[in-house]
């Protein structure tokens, strides 16, 4: 397949639309040249995923390219280091492949044996360096480094030494020209993963080890550090490492397109009982009947790789192009890798305890919507929604107008012209309403009612009720130091150590829809991104954070606030204690 000016592309896939997708990217050059293998995403590390991704979209005027950008798919959308074990640790094997990681693996090794070199992009924790200078900053932490399995090795098959060390000297060199900070500059680790004093025995079973005793080729590990402030700088740093890596290859490219937007859904396409398929957009609602046949037959975001489609509580995390019987709601979830792009949602048509319920010709209802969501509400019925939910009257029935000269009025909310018609204003139920107009007088329930005034008089026809729930914190997920996963109750005590790391993965309050509407998770104190939610970001537990910010002040205990609008209504406590080091951490890439 030809793109551009001669630049040839094509793409292989193994167990496409499943959770264990793995795609091969095979970019060609106008001349022929060496082959470079970029292996991406063998761990959930966004930092070497995500970059691997960029060079499917260069241009080569000579040499090869072959991208793997997401190696073991399962683990990154699960975001785990290794649902079945480690991948990186299966490469010695020589046994018939029994699971879809070995297949995988064997895969990858065939890849291998059509380079020149290999390039296994990771993030890895802290800083490497020599000597021991703190916890973050030793001889066992990967972070900015370039790792080889020794600094020189004898090829018998080409009877020729490979220099290791040399060529990743060389390129790091290049590369700390460019690195403004110091302490992110790339040092050289050589593992001397042969040795029998070597520390990193365990590496005689990953793939560097495999390409370079096995094929006799130079392979590397390149670990970006876990540590840097943001993915963006990740990206490009390993970028960085790669290009350089090109050049001494003389892989040369023509242009290349790296960009990083936020992941977006576009549209989903739907088919109903196997019918002309429909389309939503993000946040949008579709309604079927419970036995209906439903089938998510294309998805469209502002990114083509990486994708999956969850309808949840229906099938597994890759649902895409399979057929489902539904028999309740579900939200249908769009995400890039890890990461969501989006949401829309299946509704039952309507259902009592006994029975579903159609509309009938000429009955009354009222057309509402919350937080997107539209629903059809009958005079008397009450709905319930959480405050900070936004609701608004969209219409009524038509035979609702046999009243005459009506408005609708969501009692105890102003609209801007002081009138009683609040039809199509969309309404914040924490904000925008005046709790002496509720029913309770305390913002707790309110009426949506049909009215008429006219010489004076007052006349309600029909009502709904709206139900308005506090919203409430259930529990918060994190993970500490990397590998440890905890959940905290509202209220509860994290207890850490001084410089300690922790990442908030998950909140689960009684919010619906939590990411769209509202609801923000911050950790009073940490600097992060603006918007104050602190979701997935790596938090150290160190002078980073502002003591001012803290309980005491004196940087003792902080609070993780989950709060919607202005409103705070969870809170988990973090206590650090004394700084005090005493032993090295070793984390594998």
């Amino acid at each position: 397949m030809l793109f551009g000016s001669g630049v040839r592309f094509k793409r292989d896939v193994l167990f496409e639309n499943t959770e264990y997708e793995f795609n091969i990217y095979y970019v060609y050059g106008t001349q022929e040249g060496n082959t470079m293998l970029i292996i991406g995403g063998m761990h959930n590390e966004p930092g070497g995923y995500l970059t691997a991704d960029e060079y499917v979209n260069i241009a080569l005027e000579k040499g090869n390219l072959i991208v793997v950008p997401r190696a073991n798919f399962n683990t990154i959308i699960h975001d785990q280091r290794g649902i079945k074990g480690d991948m990186n640790r299966k490469f010695a094997q020589n046994k018939k492949p029994r699971d879809y990681d070995e297949i995988i693996v064997e895969k990858i090794k065939q890849l291998m044996s059509e380079s020149d070199i290999v390039l296994n992009l990771h993030e890895g924790s802290g800083f490497y360096i020599e000597t021991y200078i703190d916890k973050l900053r030793n001889p066992m932490r990967f972070g900015q480094s370039i790792i080889a399995d020794s600094d020189i090795y004898y090829s018998s098959k080409k009877n020729n030494y490979i220099h290791l060390e040399k060529l990743a000297k060389k390129v790091l060199n290049s590369v700390n020209k460019k690195v403004i900070n110091e302490k992110y500059y790339f040092r050289f680790n050589n593992h001397r993963t042969s040795e029998k004093d070597s520390p990193h025995k365990e590496q005689r079973l990953s793939a560097t080890y495999y390409a370079l005793t096995n094929l006799e080729i130079p392979a590397f590990g390149i670990e970006v550090s876990k540590e840097l402030p943001n993915m963006e700088m990740k990206i490009k740093h390993i970028s960085w490492v790669i290009n350089e890596f090109m050049k001494e290859f003389n892989i040369i490219p023509e242009y290349p397109r790296v960009y990083i937007d936020k992941p977006v859904l576009k549209f989903i396409n739907i088919s109903i009982n196997n019918q002309v398929p429909i389309s939503l957009k993000n946040n949008e609602t579709f309604y079927v009947e419970p036995g209906d046949e439903v089938e998510i037959t294309h998805v469209e975001t502002n990114y083509k790789r990486g994708i999956t489609v969850d309808i949840k509580d229906y099938g597994g995390i890759q649902d895409l192009k399979k057929k489902f019987k539904v028999y309740k709601n579900a939200r249908i979830n769009v995400s890039k890798d890890k990461y969501n792009c989006g949401s829309v949602y299946m509704v039952l048509r309507r259902e009592t305890k006994e029975k579903t319920r159609e509309i009938s010709l000429g009955e009354d209802y009222f057309l509402v919507s919350v937080n997107n969501r539209r629903l059809v509400v009958f005079p008397e019925e009450e709905i319930s929604v959480v405050k900070g939910d936004e609701i608004k009257v969209t219409d009524i029935s038509p035979s609702l107008k046999r009243y005459g000269d009506i408005s609708v009025n969501f009692y105890g909310f102003e609209p801007p012209d002081k009138s009683a018609e609040d039809r199509g204003y969309v309404i914040n139920t924490q904000r925008d309403l005046l709790p002496f107009y509720s029913l309770d007088k305390k913002g707790g329930k309110y009426e949506i009612r049909i009215e008429r005034r006219e010489k004076g008089f007052l006349e309600i026809f029909d009502k709904v009720y709206v139900n308005i729930i506090e919203p409430k914190l259930e529990f918060v997920v994190l993970i500490l130091n990397e590998d440890k996963k905890l959940w905290f109750y509202d209220g509860e005590v994290l207890n850490v150590s001084y410089n300690d790391c922790i990442k908030i993965v998950g909140v689960k309050t009684n919010i619906p829809g939590i990411d769209e509407f509202g609801v923000n998770v911050n950790f009073y104190g940490f600097v992060g991104r603006r918007g104050a939610n602190d979701m997935n970001m790596d938090i150290r537990l160190g002078n980073n954070l502002l003591k001012n910010y803290s309980v005491s002040g004196k940087g003792e205990r902080y609070e993780i606030r989950v709060s919607r609008i202005d409103n705070i209504f969870g809170k988990i406590y973090v206590d650090i204690s004394p700084k005090n080091i005493t032993k090295v951490d070793v984390i594998e890439y």
